[in-house]
C-alpha cells in the first residue's frame, strides 16, 4: 500500500481546512491584546497553583508534580515566535486541568482509601508509529463487552466526583470546539465524545503538547525525564476509573506510549503491548497532515516542511526508544499487528491478537465488531488526501532514516 498522491483535481486536506471566518479576526484581537500585555498567559508556578486549587476546590497543594518541567513548558511555548495567544492559553488550560485532576485524585483517594486495592490486570496498550491502525484496533476492542476502554469524555475528566452526564457533556462541548475550529479534522481522525480515545490525556507531561506549541526545549527536557511519576498517577486514574465496578481487562492506546515504554514496564510489568507496524513512508506524511491541519488556526504559519522534518525525527527517536526497551525486557510480552493485515482483514487479526493476549473470543465481540465495521465502512467519508512531498519529503529519504526499523519488522515486503 503505497502513499496516494494528491490529486491534480483536488487540493490537500490541509489546503481545504480552514476556520471560520470570524475565528481570524478574534484570535488577531487577541493577539494583539496578548502583545500590549492586557491578556497575559501566564505559565509561573505561583499563577499554576493558584488557578488548580480554584478549579478543584482544595485548600492544600499535595500532589506530587514535577514543576521543572512545566517551567520548561511554559518558557519553550512563551518563546515560540510562532505561537499565538490562543496557543499559549489552551496549552495553560491543559496543564491547569492537569493538576486539577492531580488535586482530586488525591482528594478522592483520602475519602476512598480503598480505591487503591483495584487490581489492573494484563492491560492491553496499543501503541506503535502513528496512523498505523491504532484507532482502528482500539475501536475494534472496544466492542468486545469483556475489555474496558476509556472513552474521551472520561479522558477528559475521569474523576467520579462529577456528575457523568456533566462529564458527557464537556467531553461534547471539547469535541465541538475541536471540530469547530478545524473543520476538516473529522476526515482525519475519528473523534466523539462516548467513543474510545487516546489515553495520553491522563498524562501531565507529554510529547502530545509539541503539536500544541511546546519547543525543543521541552522535548529534550522529556527526553531525559523518568516518566514512571505520570505512570504510576495514570494508574491511580485508571483504578479510580474502574471504582466499584465489575473489573475488566483494560484497553488503551497511544502511539506516544513509544517514548515511555520503559515506565509502562516498570508501573505495568504484566502488561502486553500490542505494536502496530506500518510504512513509515505512509504514516509520516499522514501524521504530518494531521499536526499541521491542527496547527492551522492556532499559528501565525505553518511551514509544512519543518512540520514534516520535526515529526519525522521525533517519531524516529520513538521507535528507536520503543526497540531498545523491548530489547531490555524480553518478559514483556509484545504482539506485532501490520497494518496492511488490520485493514484487508480486521476481524481475523483481532482474533489472532487475542490469542496471543490470552483473551477470550466470544460470540457477542464478533458480532459487534461485524457490527461496527459495516456501520464505519471505509469510504463513508471524506478522503484524507496529503502527499510526502508536501511536507518536503521523500520515500528514499524516510526508508533511509528509518532502515533499521523496516528491516526488523518486514516492512519493505
Amino acid at each position: 500500500m503505497s502513499t496516494p498522491p494528491l490529486r491534480s483535481e483536488h487540493r490537500s486536506t490541509f489546503d481545504e481546512s480552514n476556520p471560520p471566518a470570524l475565528l481570524p479576526v478574534v484570535l488577531r484581537l487577541a493577539d494583539a491584546l496578548h502583545q500590549l500585555n492586557l491578556l497575559p498567559v501566564k505559565f509561573d508556578r505561583d499563577s499554576l497553583t493558584k488557578a488548580a486549587l480554584k478549579a478543584a476546590q482544595v485548600q492544600t497543594f499535595d500532589a506530587a508534580v514535577n514543576w521543572e518541567g512545566l517551567e520548561v513548558l511554559g518558557k519553550s511555548v512563551l518563546a515560540n515566535e510562532n505561537a499565538t495567544y490562543l496557543t499559549r492559553s489552551v496549552l495553560r488550560g491543559e496543564v491547569t486541568r492537569q493538576l486539577r485532576i492531580a488535586l482530586q485524585l488525591e482528594a478522592f483517594a483520602r475519602t476512598n482509601p480503598t480505591v487503591v486495592n483495584e487490581s489492573i490486570e494484563r492491560p492491553i496498550i496499543i501503541t506503535g508509529l502513528p496512523r498505523t491502525g491504532t484507532t482502528l484496533l482500539h475501536r475494534l476492542l472496544a466492542r468486545d463487552p469483556k475489555l474496558r476502554v476509556p472513552k474521551f469524555w472520561e479522558l477528559t475528566d475521569p474523576m467520579p466526583m462529577h456528575e457523568t452526564d456533566n462529564r458527557v457533556r464537556s467531553g461534547q462541548r471539547s469535541v465541538n470546539q475541536i471540530t469547530g475550529a478545524i473543520p476538516k479534522y473529522l476526515t482525519i481522525h475519528p473523534l466523539a465524545a462516548d467513543e474510545p480515545e487516546e489515553c495520553v490525556f491522563l498524562l501531565m507531561h507529554r510529547y502530545e503538547y509539541v503539536a500544541r506549541g511546546a519547543g525543543a526545549e521541552y522535548t529534550d527536557w522529556l527526553s531525559r525525564y523518568d516518566h514512571r511519576l505520570e505512570y504510576q498517577r495514570y494508574r491511580r486514574l485508571l483504578q479510580v476509573l474502574q471504582f466499584k465496578q465489575v473489573p475488566r481487562r483494560w484497553a488503551l492506546k497511544s502511539p506516544f506510549h513509544l517514548f515511555t515504554l520503559d515506565a509502562i514496564a516498570d508501573v505495568f510489568p504484566n502488561a502486553v503491548i500490542v505494536f502496530t507496524h506500518r510504512s513509515p513512508a505512509e504514516a509520516i506524511p499522514s501524521w504530518a497532515s494531521l499536526m499541521a491541519t491542527v496547527q492551522k488556526p492556532i499559528s501565525h504559519q505553518v511551514n509544512l516542511a519543518t512540520v514534516g522534518r520535526q515529526w519525522a525525527d521525533l517519531w524516529q527517536k520513538g521507535v528507536e526508544r520503543a526497540q531498545m526497551v523491548r530489547d531490555k525486557n524480553p518478559a514483556l510480552t509484545f504482539v506485532d499487528v501490520h497494518y496492511g493485515d488490520l485493514v484487508s482483514n480486521p476481524v481475523e487479526t483481532v482474533k489472532e491478537i487475542y490469542a496471543k493476549v490470552q483473551q477470550p473470543w466470544t460470540n457477542e465481540a464478533d458480532a459487534n465488531m461485524k457490527d461496527w465495521l459495516r456501520d464505519n465502512a471505509r469510504g463513508k467519508f471524506q478522503e484524507h488526501r496529503y502527499s510526502l512531498e508536501q511536507f518536503g519529503l521523500s520515500k528514499a529519504q524516510i526508508d533511509q532514516q528509518y532502515a533499521a526499523y523496516i528491516k526488523r519488522y518486514k516492512l519493505g515486503e
